[in-house]
């Protein structure tokens, strides 16, 4: 028993890798991409994610790898176009960060009609506000930040409009104030080490989101905890009924940096072989 052991070393070893390799790919789901002639062939979204509240789907024909995001979401908007969103993609089955595609990129509101649409949103309807948005966004630029794409450690801004690309990503608004999203990512920026599978790769959809300042988190409990008085609950002579409870504006307004303070994030594998 022993010399048959000695004598499958090698290949004892050979398949206690390929089971890491199996171990590692199943901590993520896998995805089976739709095959397609090209983008035009791009039909209805197979997946949903609950959390995000986004529609999403793979597709890939002989030279590129298609990512299609739709969402109604008014949260989900916001962190895509306001905060930034980023498709990370990995040959080697790793959830990294070391080359992905960012579309939009966060917007940090310098121009003043901007900010005075920003400000107004608060007080409109949700549909007002979703068109609102995405009136804000006509406005931005529409560069595309790419990282490690054009060799390790690299970020390099394309704008589209300017520069012919193999690499792009756009984004439109359907019925109901729909967001459809698209990024077009050819193969050959995907997989590059030929020692590696060409079928399948991690892809990672991330969001930016808030950051809650102190003063925001405050909108939960009315005051931090130094502020209170008396230990037993009722702030002294602040707010009045409920020990602290914030008003119905302070409220709504914690609940919705607490929905944009959430930010989107998918990762999965993808699966490129025939079915």
């Amino acid at each position: 028993m022993v010399g048959v052991v000695v004598a499958m070393n090698n290949k004892i070893i050979v398949v206690v890798f390929i089971a890491f390799l199996a171990v590692s790919c199943a901590k993520l789901p896998i995805y089976q991409a739709t095959k397609i002639n090209n983008k035009n062939d791009i039909f209805e979204l197979k997946y949903y994610d609950e959390d995000s509240k986004l529609l999403y789907d793979i597709f890939d024909d002989e030279q590129n790898i298609y990512v299609n995001i739709k969402t109604t979401d008014f949260y989900s908007q916001v962190k895509i176009l306001e905060m930034g969103l980023t498709l990370w993609i990995n040959q080697d089955v790793k959830k990294k960060k070391n080359k992905g595609i960012t579309f939009p990129q966060k917007q940090n509101f310098k121009n003043q009609q901007v900010r005075k649409m920003r400000d107004k949103d608060s007080f409109n309807r949700e549909e007002q506000r979703i068109e609102q948005l995405h009136a804000k966004f006509e406005m931005f630029d529409k560069n595309i930040l790419l990282i490690g794409m054009n060799g390790e450690n690299s970020k390099t801004i394309l704008n589209p409009e300017l520069e012919k690309s193999d690499i792009m990503a756009k984004i439109t608004f359907g019925k109901f104030n729909q967001l459809n999203y698209l990024a077009t990512i050819p193969k050959d920026k995907i997989f590059i080490d030929e020692k590696q599978s060409n079928d399948i790769f991690v892809l990672g959809i991330e969001s930016g989101s808030m950051e809650m300042n102190n003063r925001q988190n405050q909108g939960q409990g009315g005051r931090s905890g130094g502020g209170m008085k008396g230990g037993g609950g009722r702030s002294g002579g602040g707010m009045k009924g409920g020990g602290g409870r914030p008003s119905g504006k302070m409220s709504g307004n914690f609940q919705e940096y607490s929905n944009l303070s959430e930010p989107i994030k998918i990762w999965l594998s993808v699966d490129l072989s025939e079915n």
